[in-house]
């Protein structure tokens, strides 16, 4: 799995194994182009990139891990997803694969399914922070 980004990049099979395993707890999976060629315009997919990378930095403290799939470098994943239309976004949850965004990239309506998800799991502070009411700074608990 790479990590330039703020979304890990899915290369073969054992990678989705892990984020789809079960009690692997909740993620976004961005299916689209991740490509976009210098002095180009991306196309229509590759420019929902951007925001898809922008959302995983606003909820990067959040229970929520992202990740991404280049159809292009990974056919055999998007076969195995079965997805047909790009981009698509599809939400798991302990394994399983809970939604799925088709088509046109929103950010505010992907954002609205992201926030849904965070609140069916359990915060990355847990009980302590429940009950404490401490909060995460950068990569520390106050």
């Amino acid at each position: 799995m790479g990590a330039k980004h703020p979304y890990q990049t899915l290369d073969d099979q054992d990678d989705l194994d892990d984020v789809l395993a079960p009690g692997s707890g909740a993620a976004a999976i961005f299916v689209g182009s991740l490509l976009v060629e210098p002095g180009r315009e991306p196309p229509a997919q590759g420019a929902a990139a951007v925001p898809f990378s922008a959302l995983a930095t606003e909820f990067k403290d959040s229970s929520v891990r992202f990740f991404a799939i280049e159809p292009v470098a990974s056919p055999e994943l998007v076969e195995a997803l079965q997805v047909r239309t790009l981009p698509t976004v599809l939400l798991c949850l302990d394994g399983a694969i809970i939604d799925a965004i088709v088509g046109r990239f929103e950010v505010e309506r992907v954002a609205k399914r992201i926030r849904w998800l965070t609140e069916r799991t359990p915060s990355p502070l847990g009980l302590f922070a429940r009950l404490f009411g401490a909060r995460r700074v950068g990569g520390w608990v106050t």
